[in-house]
């Protein structure tokens, strides 16, 4: 039972995705959607791009379809993002396969299709981790579950989710998966309490995000103090990557990775220095 277990545990602690849900000296940085500033939100060329700019990890979002199959969307309902209209939840597969969810973004993207969670582990790089963001409350993990074993990528996957039953629910189904739990504050613009933070350690997460506006160096270092990583969402200016790097943060989201990266590297070069800001 014991080499068992220490098997489990050295497994859980090399796998790729653990090393990035960690705490870093320096932030990495996570592509929103993929990389979304240059490529349709939650897409194949998102992916991919972002994969191809090096980024350590991609996060995307997972709904249902009508009938069940998982799908790489944001919103609930079809209008933003695609030539579709209604919820996706109400939609079945086969429909969702035919919109388009690119030529909103550029005509260059005309015929991008949103993708099965199973195309977008597909489109990863070798190197890349996934971090699938679970949207919907219904129960999926078991289907999250297989597709990252049908991909061979079990151990480069971060399931995030706002929703605590979804973290739960990924630490019960794929145990050396590790979890973020994204907490949204009240309303943008109001500081977390120390409460929330620990309602991370309470259903057992790896780590945490917050919106990066209402982000407190108290916070942080509470969440530090409790083993936990601080991820923050979703940081595309250079003043608030500047800011999140001098709070001693984990992981940046960005909508714009390459650029994020540099800034990250310029602050953090600086506050090694001890230069002004």
């Amino acid at each position: 039972m014991m080499s068992a277990l220490l098997l489990v545990s050295t497994v859980f602690a090399s796998s790729p995705a653990t090393r990035l849900v960690a705490r870093h000296q320096t932030p990495i940085v996570v592509a929103h959607r993929g990389a979304s500033a240059v490529a349709p939100e939650n897409t194949v060329a998102a992916i991919q791009e972002a994969s191809k700019l090096g980024v350590p990890l991609v996060e995307f979002d997972v709904r249902s379809s009508s009938d069940g199959e998982l799908f790489v969307i944001h919103d609930r309902t079809l209008a933003r993002t695609t030539d579709g209209t209604g919820r996706v939840s109400r939609t079945t597969a086969e429909d969702l396969r035919l919109l388009d969810a690119g030529s909103w973004f550029s005509d260059t993207f005309t015929g991008e299709r949103i993708p099965s969670l199973a195309q977008a582990l597909d489109a990863l790089g070798p190197d890349t981790v996934a971090a699938i963001e679970i949207k919907t409350r219904a129960s999926v993990m078991p289907l999250v579950m297989a597709a990252m074993r049908a991909a061979g990528k079990v151990d480069q996957t971060v399931v995030f989710s706002f929703h605590p039953r979804q973290v739960q629910a990924a630490r019960r189904v794929a145990p050396t998966v590790p979890t973020l739990l994204l907490i949204d504050p009240i309303r943008t613009g109001v500081p977390y309490s120390l409460a929330a933070i620990e309602t991370a350690v309470a259903i057992g997460a790896s780590a945490v995000g917050l919106n990066h506006e209402s982000v407190t160096r108290p916070v942080v270092d509470h969440a530090h103090s409790l083993g936990l990583p601080v991820f923050v969402y979703t940081v595309d200016a250079q003043t608030d990557v500047k800011r999140m790097v001098a709070l001693g943060v984990d992981g940046v989201i960005s909508n714009r990775p390459r650029a994020t990266k540099t800034h990250i590297a310029v602050a953090q070069h600086r506050l090694t220095a001890g230069q002004p800001e």
